[in-house]
């Protein structure tokens, strides 16, 4: 993927140094205060959805869009079996 079509992610609110100080949007535990920092953090990016939609569709890890790597397969679970 050539770097115009990741320049959407620049307007993260990951990507401010505080976010990436005090945010783990790669945790070990999804609990963790960093965790639940990065997933705050998401809810007032700009880009939170746009953040959701690519993590859902290339199976990201972490957090993206808000969400870890659980709720984002459950989600992937509800489509799946709503378009089976």
């Amino acid at each position: 993927m050539n770097a115009t079509a990741w320049a959407w992610q620049d307007a993260g609110v990951c990507r401010h140094p505080r976010a990436q100080a005090n945010a783990d949007f790669f945790p070990g535990d999804r609990r963790s205060r960093g965790a639940v920092l990065a997933k705050a953090y998401c809810g007032v990016c700009p880009i939170r959805q746009q953040c959701l939609d690519y993590a859902l569709r290339n199976a990201e890890r972490g957090i993206w869009g808000g969400l870890d790597d659980v709720e984002r397969d459950d989600i992937r679970m509800d489509i799946e079996v709503r378009t089976a």
